[in-house]
């Protein structure tokens, strides 16, 4: 197969996949594997948005990641290109506790803002030599104390 696809910048879409701009990884390790993988939305950074509640799951057990990586939902608030709206409703209809995907997950464009919440002590790190930034990044805690998805 022969691809002469153009890009200017690291992110790009030419094959225009409804799922929006993709690269080449760095390290295929950190990707599980992979060898490209979807940019992150604009504006949307790591370490700053939590899915709130931590761990949220729809009325059907599927969580904010599911929502993400199957193309449900768009970092907009929006659902996505996979969103079958004409079987599956809307994600009102699948809302836990009053909270939809677009609400809860940071990749549906809901979630908290982690980083305005709390002020970090400079210079500490943990016996590991981890930093404040890391927790958050590698999801060691969640924002309000307890255990994340990463610990």
């Amino acid at each position: 197969m022969n691809l002469s696809w153009n890009c200017n910048s690291t992110c790009c879409n030419p094959d225009n996949s409804s799922f929006g701009d993709w690269c080449v990884v760095e390290d295929a390790d950190c990707e599980g594997n992979a060898e490209w993988g979807y940019c992150r939305p604009e504006g949307l950074i790591l370490g700053e948005c939590q899915d709130s509640p931590f761990n949220w799951k729809d009325s059907d057990d599927d969580s904010c990641y599911v929502y993400g990586v199957t193309g449900w939902c768009l970092p907009t608030g929006k659902v996505g290109p996979n969103w079958n709206e004409a079987d599956w409703g809307s994600f009102d209809d699948y809302a836990v506790d009053g909270k939809t995907a677009a609400e809860a997950c940071c990749v549906c464009g809901g979630g908290a803002n982690v980083k305005s919440q709390c002020v970090d002590t400079v210079g500490w790190k943990d016996t590991d030599g981890d930093e404040c930034s890391d927790y958050l990044k590698y999801q060691f805690c969640s924002a309000s104390g307890g255990g994340g998805a990463g610990g």
